[in-house]
């Protein structure tokens, strides 16, 4: 079973003794798995996150999902209603995988706890989403090298 490492932690592998950290992701036997899935250390790959492997299908018609893309208004009315949780996404569009989260401190509060892939707050994603793909690129190849760094309008 493939699983991502939510916490820090060491685990006995081939008699040498690792360091697993957030965002790695590692193959185990089912009751391994379930362990540490029960202890909260991991989860399955796909509860929150899409691997380039797991992304859908495209077709001509487009993607294959039932989605529907919210107007201005309608995101910032949503934005401002529901706060959610850090969340790690898989994007087709920059072909890699960034968190989600609701504003800076939760950000640094991602960073602080090691985490290296580029984040987004809700802020930055109302700003970029109408930026073409090349300019989505930079500032993403930004964020990589710059963790915490923040896209204005």
């Amino acid at each position: 079973m493939t699983l991502e490492v939510l916490t820090s932690f060491k685990i006995r592998a081939n008699g040498k003794e690792v360091t697993l950290q957030p965002g790695q992701r590692i193959r185990v036997k089912e009751e391994i798995a379930e362990r540490l899935l029960a202890e909260g250390k991991v989860r399955r790959i796909g509860d929150n996150l899409r691997g380039k492997e797991e992304a859908p299908e495209k077709t001509s018609e487009g993607v294959r999902e039932n989605t529907r893309e919210l107007s201005d208004e309608e995101l910032r009315r949503k934005l401002s209603e529901n706060k959610f949780a850090p969340v790690r996404i898989y994007s087709r569009l920059l072909d890699d995988t960034l968190w989600l989260v609701w504003d800076e401190a939760e950000m640094k509060q991602l960073i602080a706890k090691g985490i290296r892939e580029a984040i987004y707050t809700a802020n930055e994603i109302s700003i970029l989403r109408n930026k073409s793909k090349e300019h989505l690129e930079a500032v993403h190849r930004t964020k990589k090298v710059f963790p915490g760094a923040i896209a204005k309008a």
